[in-house]
């Protein structure tokens, strides 16, 4: 398995997609249970924010 295999337009939109996926699932999941005025959503979220 060569680096260049790896490193394709297809598989950084695959990437990027799945993290797009996990963190706007995570979101809407925050706000539509009302924790976002809680610390345990609003650390969740700034840890989303920090690492994107």
């Amino acid at each position: 398995m060569t680096r260049e295999r790896f490193l394709t337009v297809g598989w950084n939109n695959r990437i990027s997609f799945s993290l797009g996926l996990i963190v706007v699932v995570y979101v809407i999941a925050v706000l539509a249970t009302a924790s976002w005025g809680s610390q345990e959503g609003f650390i969740g979220l700034t840890l989303i924010g920090l690492v994107f």
